[in-house]
């Protein structure tokens, strides 16, 4: 695939798996943390219990700016796709279809789904 056939990845982006786990422990970890401290600081008396909760809503809210740059910046790209499905209409007998696959077939094994890009744009070198 030539490089100009591709838009480059700019912004900041997570993998997948880093974005997978933040975002768990985003969601998930750090509300159930902040209740259960602010809960215990009230039955126990334990200290400081408004500033706990308000320094982990402020991560909390910290990390979803983080998600929303990083998937604004892998929307924006073609990261997401697995290659580009070009089709070549210039000819008036037939149109023609080819794949380029951007990773190794032996990664596609692993996948559920193949996700590609359309290029209509005619420029196709057969």
């Amino acid at each position: 695939m030539d490089n100009e056939d591709t838009q480059a990845v700019t912004g900041f982006q997570l993998s997948n798996n880093l974005y997978n786990k933040l975002k768990w422990g985003l969601t998930i970890v750090l509300p159930a943390v902040s209740t259960l401290y602010f809960t215990l600081a009230h039955i126990f008396g334990l200290p400081y219990a408004t500033e706990v909760v308000a320094a982990i809503a402020a991560l909390g809210t910290f990390g979803g700016a983080i998600f929303g740059i990083s998937s604004k910046s892998y929307n924006n790209s073609d990261a997401k796709y697995d290659g580009v499905m070009r089709v070549d209409t210039s000819r008036d007998d037939k149109d023609i279809y080819s794949i380029e696959i951007n990773s190794p077939l032996e990664d596609l094994a692993e996948k559920t789904q193949l996700q590609l890009k359309i290029d209509g744009s005619n420029k196709q070198d057969l």
